[in-house]
């Protein structure tokens, strides 16, 4: 699951988090980063570390959540395309 919180900080920066469900239905924190701005280049750079991340720890995944988000999901589609 996807999302990003607005103007929470002291920099007003975007937080963007990235949370994960495991079988047994508990949550767990993938990852947190602070945006620059919500452009395309930044959630490329975000998921190619989400893709490092799962390919890390062995980690296979079947769906991905968000708030319509349409570059998000444009991304999601360009680096997540062999899944």
């Amino acid at each position: 699951m996807t999302d990003s919180i607005y103007k929470t900080n002291k920099y007003s920066m975007p937080l963007f988090e990235i949370v994960g469900v495991t079988s047994t239905v508990m949550t767990f924190f993938a990852a947190f980063v602070l945006l620059a701005s919500e452009r395309e280049k930044n959630f490329v750079w975000i998921l190619e570390r989400l893709k490092w991340l799962i390919f890390i720890v062995d980690f296979l995944f079947t769906v991905f959540v968000n708030d319509r988000d349409v570059s998000l999901m444009s991304e999601l589609k360009m680096c997540f395309q062999f899944f």
